[in-house]
């Protein structure tokens, strides 16, 4: 079995860095969050890697599948919903899964 680390990184109750297998759900759940959380640019070694700016641009349920197609072209998202709860907090629900 392959493992890869979880993001956000932690440590599991051993004290040991927490791993998740790949190719999983949860695998395919933190690739998607991790993708949405980071913007375009601020990874320098994989400068592609996010979202563009959602603060200044917004964002809306083509970017988050046009980001994830591009960053993680294994992963069909079958699901976008967006919805505003505040004036400055969108909830994201994505589903998502590895291509078969």
């Amino acid at each position: 079995m392959s493992a890869t680390l979880s993001h956000p990184f932690r440590l599991d109750s051993a004290g040991s860095a927490a791993i998740i297998p790949q190719g999983g759900q949860r695998h395919a759940i933190e690739v998607v969050r991790h993708i949405i959380s980071c913007r375009v640019g601020e990874r320098p070694l994989a400068p592609v890697w996010g979202l563009a700016d959602p603060l200044a641009d917004g964002v809306d349920e083509a970017d988050i599948r046009a980001a994830i197609d591009l960053c993680e072209p294994d992963i069909v998202v079958s699901g976008v919903t967006l919805k505003q709860t505040t004036a400055q907090d969108l909830d994201i629900v994505i589903d998502a899964a590895w291509r078969q």
